[in-house]
């Protein structure tokens, strides 16, 4: 849930602290960003992503006017569903307690940049975090 989001769902600042701290537990530190359209959905496997985009739509959606995560459009009761979603998770989300899930309207989805800008936006939650564009494979033993 973006600022927005949140400040008009309603959800106390008490809760959000704790849904972050949780899902930054979950993750030891370290938090896996996805961009999840409608085409990618149909190709995921990760049900947990699914599911946290379902419950979005059921419970965001239909009661607030939620805003795109990266501009001021937003969506009335009814309209149509926005273009994707960044989806934010712990890396290792097996036994995940809370996604971040923030909507993305059409023109904002189409931006050749998107993944980057939705990094940049991303900072404004954690403003020390850093990005690990792959993981340092394991050193091999010396024998």
């Amino acid at each position: 849930m973006n600022r927005h989001e949140r400040r008009r769902s309603g959800v106390k600042k008490v809760d959000w602290d704790k849904a972050l701290r949780e899902i930054h537990e979950d993750g030891i530190g370290v938090l896996e960003l996805e961009i999840v359209t409608p085409v990618t959905a149909l190709m995921t496997k990760d049900l947990q992503t699914l599911a946290a985009i379902n419950m979005w739509l059921v419970q965001v959606l239909p009661t607030g006017r939620p805003l795109c995560l990266l501009c001021d459009h937003e969506w009335s009761p009814g309209a149509q569903q926005p273009s994707a979603f960044l989806v934010i998770k712990p890396a290792d989300a097996a036994d995940a307690r809370n996604y971040i899930v923030s909507a993305i309207c059409e023109g904002c989805s189409e931006k050749p940049d998107l993944f980057d800008l939705c990094i940049t936006k991303t900072k404004d939650i954690w403003p020390n975090s850093r990005t690990i564009d792959a993981l340092h494979p394991a050193p091999e033993r010396s024998q």
